[in-house]
């Protein structure tokens, strides 16, 4: 039922054992997937899972390859350097006792961040640019493999930290306020998980989050209904089961009931920062009964100079199209075909 760091089970596989385990706690990732696994709680998973792996030769010859892959990753040279680096990098970041307590503030912004493909990357590259003139600012991207591989053009000014790392960044760097930037993808799901954890600002670039809940299921992924638990506790006293049961993945069915899934979101922000004054209206429409909700504030938006550059050599009178969405909703490129063909 619970392991921290499964010992026995590294021990198992340095001898070369085929290895099965429960799918709680630290079992799953030491075994390296979930192939072998069993509900603890259930003896009929249990008693399943040992009869068709002990009565299939390949399973368990497979099982043995396993187990000298993962003990082979498990070495006392990788926990060194691991830790050489973990030092390396607290000893580089300037920590909360390196400047006096009149140093300007520090914010993390939780974001994606170019080169990720979402326009709420540039934008952000553009806001934390001109945030970092005001204050210490951090960005906290997903990835983690490899940071050089995200734009450092605002270096030094402003450090990057993957998500994986922040709560020991933020020990070191002891940030006062937190920004998260959010739409309706599974580039934002860093930002959403820690926003559950601290409250701060929120950017909202979308104000519908149903595809980002069904992405953060993932992780969860040994809990199924994990949505459908979620939409429950959200809209389950307003919307028919029936519906409520088809309404992950099913665009129509959000749309017809309003289902934005914005009321955690809303519950633990401070202020929520919209583009416009539709969006404003949807997460006031979205709230609970009874419940006010974090303040939202309209902040509109721009057309991006380089667009206006781009477009600065076109002749006089011709037209400008400028199509929204279109690469989240591939249809409405067969819209705009057959709009243009009236035309």
């Amino acid at each position: 039922f619970y392991e921290g760091a499964g010992l026995p089970i590294l021990e198992a596989m340095a001898c070369g054992a085929p290895v099965v385990g429960s799918n709680v706690s630290s079992v799953p990732e030491i075994l390296g997937d979930l192939g072998a696994t069993f509900d603890p709680s259930d003896t009929a998973d249990i008693a399943a899972c040992l009869a068709r792996t002990l009565d299939d030769d390949a399973e368990l010859e497979r099982l043995r390859r396993v187990s000298a892959e993962r003990a082979a990753h498990f070495t006392w040279d990788r926990v060194a350097h691991k830790a050489a680096e973990g030092y390396e990098r607290a000893l580089a970041t300037p920590g909360r006792r390196d400047v006096p307590r009149a140093r300007r503030r520090r914010v993390a912004v939780f974001t994606p961040w170019p080169p990720d493909r979402s326009d709420s990357a540039t934008y952000s590259r553009h806001l934390v640019e001109r945030l970092a003139d005001h204050a210490e600012v951090d960005v906290v991207v997903s990835g983690s493999d490899d940071l050089d591989a995200y734009d450092r053009s605002l270096d030094p000014r402003v450090r990057i930290w993957a998500a994986a790392d922040f709560d020991w960044a933020h020990e070191l760097r002891d940030f006062e306020r937190f920004v998260y930037v959010l739409g309706n993808s599974p580039l934002h799901a860093h930002a959403l998980a820690a926003l559950m954890k601290r409250p701060g600002i929120v950017v909202a670039h979308e104000v519908r989050f149903a595809a980002l809940y069904e992405c953060m299921a993932l992780p969860w992924s040994e809990n199924p209904v994990w949505t459908a638990e979620k939409l429950y506790a959200m809209y389950g006293d307003r919307i028919p089961p029936a519906d409520l049961r088809r309404a992950p993945g099913d665009r129509g069915i959000q749309d017809r009931f309003g289902i934005y899934m914005s009321q955690e979101v809303q519950a633990h922000a401070e202020k929520v920062l919209v583009h416009s004054r539709y969006a404003a209206d949807a997460l006031r429409m979205d709230r609970p009964p009874g419940q006010p909700g974090a303040e939202t504030i309209v902040v509109g938006r721009g057309i991006p100079e380089e667009a206006v550059r781009r477009n600065g050599d076109r002749s006089a009178g011709d037209p400008t199209v400028l199509s929204h969405g279109a690469g989240e909703h591939p249809e409405a490129i067969d819209l705009l075909m057959h709009a243009f063909a009236r035309l």
